[in-house]
């Protein structure tokens, strides 16, 4: 073998082993972004689907209140008193409620 087919043979096989080595690089690569895709897809499904649940809950919550206000609009509820506000704001349970008021309509006459 002559040096010339030496060399050009060396440098054929460093060629063949520079494309191997880009050809694993790039499936390793492209097998880790795969990896990476399918967690930013779990990711944004949980994403999705808690945002559809507060999108869900928000629909409802506000439907409430515009059904309360057309309630108090057209007189078939009203607003309450601030007596009735602090008993609401300490929690009292209904009959503690009922008790409370009664207490302050005796104390009222």
């Amino acid at each position: 073998m002559s040096d010339k087919d030496f060399l050009e043979e060396a440098e054929k096989e460093k060629k063949e082993l520079e494309e191997s080595m880009v050809e694993s690089f790039r499936q390793r690569d492209e097998r880790k972004l795969k990896e990476r895709v399918a967690e930013l897809e779990n990711s944004l499904s949980i994403a999705l689907e808690i945002n559809d649940g507060y999108q869900r809950k928000l629909k409802k919550e506000t439907e409430r209140v515009d059904e309360l206000r057309r309630q108090l609009d057209s007189g078939m509820i009203r607003p309450f008193t601030s007596k009735e506000e602090k008993i609401l704001q300490v929690g009292l349970t209904l009959g503690q409620k009922e008790m409370v008021l009664k207490n302050q309509l005796e104390r009222g006459k």
